[in-house]
Formats: C-alpha cells, sequence, structure tokens
C-alpha cells in the first residue's frame, strides 16, 4: 500500500504515514515496522495496545523498542492524557510525537499547556456550535461531558449526562460555568482567541 501511495504520489515532501497497535510478539512489531520504513513511510504512530486490549495500560516500553529500531520519527499513542504524560512518554521512549484521542476529548487545550479544559474553549464550543447548527446534537452533548468532567460534581455530571436537547444542555453550562450564552451574545472572531496566547 506504501509503495503504490509512493509510485502514484512521487513528491518526497509528501508526507506518508501509518498508524498501527502493537501485535503481542514485539519482534512482529519491529519487523513490520522496519518494512514500513523501507517501503517509503515518513513517519509511524504506535498505539502501545494490542488489538484485543482496551483498557489496560498503554505498552510505553514496546514503542521504546519500536522507536530504537528505526531511523523515521515515530509517534507515542496511549495513555496520553495529561501534558504530564506527553513529557514522560518522550522521556520513557525517545518519541518524536505523541498522538492523543482521550485526551484532547477531555481537554482539547492539552497541547497548549492547560491542566484542565479552559472555560475559553467551553465558550468556544458553544460559540462554533451556534453559529454552525450541523453538530449533531449527542456529538455537541457528548463533548461538553468530556470537557467539563473534571470540573463538576458526580451529582451535576449525572443531572447534565441526562439533558436531550441543546437548550436545557446550553442553559445548564452557562448558569454553572458563568459563561455567556451564546445566541445572545456577538461572535468573537477565532483570530481573539485568548487560547492561542
Amino acid at each position: 500500500m506504501i509503495v503504490q501511495l509512493r509510485n502514484r504520489i512521487p513528491d518526497e515532501t509528501f508526507t506518508k504515514s501509518i498508524k498501527i497497535r502493537i501485535d503481542p510478539d514485539i519482534r512482529k512489531s519491529v519487523d513490520l515496522c522496519q518494512q514500513l520504513e523501507a517501503a517509503g513511510v515518513s513517519f509511524i504512530t504506535v498505539h502501545g495496545r494490542t488489538l484485543k486490549q482496551k483498557n489496560e495500560p498503554a505498552d510505553w516500553d514496546a514503542i521504546k523498542v519500536i522507536k530504537d529500531s528505526v531511523r523515521i520519527p515515530v509517534f507515542a499513542n496511549g495513555d496520553i492524557k495529561t501534558s504530564e504524560d506527553i513529557v514522560k512518554v518522550v522521556a520513557d521512549t525517545g518519541v518524536d510525537g505523541v498522538m492523543s484521542a482521550n485526551g484532547l476529548l477531555a481537554n482539547p487545550a492539552m497541547f497548549s499547556g492547560h491542566d484542565v479544559t479552559p472555560m475559553e474553549c467551553v465558550q468556544d464550543w458553544l460559540d462554533i456550535n451556534e453559529r454552525d447548527k450541523s453538530c449533531p446534537f449527542r456529538v455537541f452533548h457528548h463533548h461538553l461531558i468530556w470537557m467539563t468532567e473534571k470540573q463538576m460534581s458526580k451529582a451535576d455530571r449525572i443531572k447534565f449526562s441526562d439533558f436531550t436537547t441543546k437548550e436545557k444542555v446550553v442553559d445548564f453550562i452557562t448558569n454553572h460555568f458563568e459563561l455567556q450564552n451564546p445566541a445572545e451574545r456577538s461572535p468573537i472572531p477565532r483570530e481573539s482567541s485568548s487560547l492561542d496566547d
């Protein structure tokens, strides 16, 4: 697949990356990554769990073994939930970068150095969804649940997760966190967001 991509897009500056999960036999993962490197992959993201693993801790040692076996950049994925996790995985594995999923759902400003989601980020999400009505309610609500989980009591989280309308969600969030209702405020241009500082 990588060779076909390289043949179809011969531009050497075009990035060709792949993400893998580790094999229970780390030698198979190393062999695969070395083959991918030889085929012309620009970088590899390694999720430190096998296909069958879901909630087990990510195996950063396996990521380090892969990083040490190739010359191309390797990115770590799995259990990257805080800025401290980023520093630790880089120190422990020597990777060139990180990829995060759940960590960024819980805190979209994590890569900006924030430990919890800043309220400016929550306000931005409310404003975006006021301007662009195409986001399904379930996605809109789910992202707010993730972003505010560490900033609400258990009782408030349970109450908030039971809401079934956008109006109730917005009303609760704006009142609970003293934010502005996006329907009642002038949109702030994205360039002036305080998260960019």
